[in-house]
């Protein structure tokens, strides 16, 4: 009606799946002429059935696919997030293993001191009997 190409559309309606028309290549539009012409013949029960069928597999595993694109993003963006999360705990772990080194030289530091401060501490209790002693077998 506008002299412009009608496209050849499928409808996957509940009362027509799989039936092929011609529209207005406007449609839906300010332009549209209003150009609708079925090009297949109405089809027969067991075959809207089967195309409806068919038409309601499709919408599932469009919907399928649109969740798996959906869990693919969430799971990157998981993924991301815990490679931060590792490279993190990997550095405290470094830091722990450092102060750890750390404590054992001091540990090692203080037992060896103790040692001495040990030997330090019966040698003057050594002197200081001693000096009882002497003090004591005088009187």
């Amino acid at each position: 009606m506008c002299n412009i190409k009608a496209p050849r559309w499928i409808s996957w309606s509940d009362d027509n799946p799989g039936r092929r028309y011609y529209r207005c290549s406007r449609a839906r539009t300010e332009g549209d002429c209003g150009f609708y012409v079925w090009f297949d013949l109405e089809h027969k029960t067991f075959m809207k059935n089967l195309l409806f069928d068919l038409r309601n597999a499709v919408w599932e595993l469009r919907s399928k696919a649109e969740d798996i694109t959906e869990l693919k993003q969430i799971n990157e963006m998981v993924s991301s997030e815990n490679k931060d999360k590792v490279l993190v705990l990997k550095a405290q772990e470094r830091d722990l293993e450092e102060k750890n080194k750390q404590l054992v030289l001091l540990a090692n530091k203080i037992s060896a001191g103790s040692r001495c401060s040990l030997f330090c501490c019966g040698f003057v209790m050594m002197l200081v009997g001693l000096f009882f002693g002497l003090m004591l077998g005088a009187m």
